[in-house]
């Protein structure tokens, strides 16, 4: 039983636990953003629509109206100002 100790003791007194640590922590990251990239990957084959129904031309409900011209807005239309961000240089 002592043999065993004084060699864990010896094993241990000649490991750099910094080059230890580093590697570990290397490995727990890198295992981590594999395990990420599984599951993202798995999450978006998964992921649809299910309340929403492509039509005939498989598409969903709001990419059908993509005209955004200037003939679609109504003349009494009340002009759009961002007003949720700062004014800069304003007191």
């Amino acid at each position: 039983m002592s043999d065993i100790s004084e060699r864990l003791l010896y094993v241990l007194s000649h490991v750099n636990l910094r080059r230890v640590a580093l590697i570990l922590f290397l490995l727990m990251t890198s295992a981590a953003f594999i395990y990420q990239r599984f599951t993202r990957r798995k999450r978006k084959q998964e992921e649809s629509f299910p309340e929403y129904e492509q039509n005939e031309e498989g598409l969903y409900p709001w990419e059908v109206d993509t005209d955004d011209s200037p003939k679609r807005i109504a003349k009494d239309a009340k002009r759009y100002i961002n007003q949720h961000q700062p004014r800069r240089g304003r007191w």
